[in-house]
């Protein structure tokens, strides 16, 4: 039996998103009880570390080429830095490349067949910068989408890694496919990164639109939050302008903001840095962008500690 969401003439099925969701939070709950203990048993106390299982929070984005893999690699390795256990999750499908920003050269990477049983904690390999990854699927010409079972595999294999850390960035691909919203929509929450260009304003509106209608309360869970950030902004003015107008667009059409987190500046030091192959956060760390960074990725901790309080007051 597939647990994939259904789809239907108007897109994702929410329900069917929720409904899988809870039964798979079901079966690893069963399944890796045991195991879950013993890694919160062994766990170092730190001052940002929280107690339970980590949270997962989707990379999205409308469209391509708008930092979302960048963010996400480089967050983690701040938060890594002060304490937080980070895993980065590649799963933009046939391109994945966030090892490359990493500069490792991955000896396991995903197999269809790993993704299929949820096998993701297998394939986490350690950085030099703190955080672990699990490098995605590149190459092939067939896998530039999941399969339905693929999609199961992943969120399975998503929720048994929760025990493995304390907030876990899954980097999906870019756009409305249906495996990338189906991620967003069954993570703790989604974060969509976007440019202040008019297109990348749309798609990203999009794509958050798309969340908003897959995602639903689930397991006395809220639903998912959405945060946003905007990167490659010339300056605060343009960031807060392209913000203002994708929260007041959710605000009127969706019943609900889009919170902005912060933005990131323009700086050519991003691009030197993936070409050196190490986080720009790390390679030059007291440089403006790398502190955007920095502000954007404690930002993201603390409203993912916001929101996992708000849970703990919704479940009594």
């Amino acid at each position: 039996m597939t647990l994939a969401p259904r789809i239907n003439d108007q897109g994702l099925d929410g329900q069917g998103i929720a409904d899988q969701a809870a039964r798979l939070r079901d079966l690893v709950l069963g399944v890796d009880s045991e195991s879950s203990a013993e890694a919160e048993s062994a766990r170092s106390p730190s001052p940002l570390q929280h107690t339970g299982l980590g949270t997962v929070v989707a990379v999205c984005s409308g469209k391509g080429g708008v930092g979302k893999t960048t963010f996400a690699v480089n967050a983690a390795a701040v938060l890594a830095r002060k304490g937080v256990r980070t895993i980065v999750v590649d799963l933009d499908v046939g391109v994945a490349n966030a090892d490359v920003l990493l500069g490792l050269t991955p000896r396991a990477r995903l197999s269809r067949r790993a993704l299929i049983e949820g096998r993701l904690a297998e394939r986490l390999l350690a950085t030099p910068y703190g955080l672990r990854l699990v490098a995605g699927i590149i190459g092939a010409s067939d896998a530039s989408r999941l399969r339905p079972d693929e999609i199961d595999g992943a969120i399975l294999g998503i929720e048994r890694l929760r025990s493995h850390a304390d907030l876990i960035f899954v980097d999906t691909g870019a756009g409305v496919g249906v495996e990338s919203i189906t991620l967003a929509a069954t993570a703790d929450a989604s974060l969509i990164v976007t440019t202040p260009e008019p297109a990348s304003i749309a798609d990203a509106y999009a794509s958050h639109k798309c969340i908003a209608y897959a995602g639903v309360e689930r397991g006395g869970q809220p639903k998912p939050s959405s945060w946003l950030i905007v990167n490659a902004a010339d300056n605060a003015k343009q960031a807060n302008a392209a913000a203002a107008r994708l929260n007041a667009t959710s605000e009127r059409f969706l019943g609900g903001g889009l919170p902005c987190l912060g933005w990131i500046r323009r700086d050519r030091r991003v691009g030197r840095s993936a070409h050196a192959r190490v986080p720009v956060a790390v390679n030059t760390p007291l440089c403006r962008v790398s502190r955007d960074i920095a502000g954007c990725a404690h930002a993201v901790w603390s409203a993912c500690a916001a929101r996992r309080a708000d849970v703990r007051t919704v479940g009594g």
